[in-house]
């Protein structure tokens, strides 16, 4: 341990000593190597504090972050295939309810319009008849 002078009274005392043991002045010396310390301390958790975001951008997206978006992606494209379902489905059933139904006696033929001859008793020609 070291001894130094007071710069109040000029007694020798320990370095250590917070005070004078004398006339109870200020250790100078020590009270500003501790706010030293206390900057120096205070300026290596800013530079570390101003790395993490760095460090964070450099990392990405975490797993559970590409999960949970790629859920929801899963969610939305199998609500709007439901969506979309349901309203052709609506509409196929509108026009099944809509369409006139045939009665006994009429012609279903759609009044001659109908290109299969079998369905009228009639023979279907011999498209692979050698000329």
């Amino acid at each position: 341990m070291g001894m130094i002078t007071c710069d109040n009274c000029g007694a020798q005392y320990d370095e250590e000593a917070d005070k004078c043991p004398y006339c109870g002045s200020d250790n100078f010396g020590k009270v500003v190597q501790e706010h030293e310390d206390i900057i120096n301390g205070l300026n290596r958790e800013k530079e570390h504090l101003e790395q993490l975001p760095q460090k964070a951008a450099k990392k990405g997206k975490s797993l559970v972050t590409k999960l949970l978006i790629g859920l929801i992606v899963l969610v939305i494209v199998v609500a709007a295939y439901e969506g979309i379902s349901a309203i052709v489905n609506r509409k196929v059933s509108y026009h099944a309810k809509a369409a006139p139904q045939p009665e006994d006696g009429d012609d279903v033929s759609g009044g001659g319009l109908c290109r299969n001859p079998s369905l009228h008793g009639e023979e279907e020609p011999d498209v692979y008849q050698r000329l």
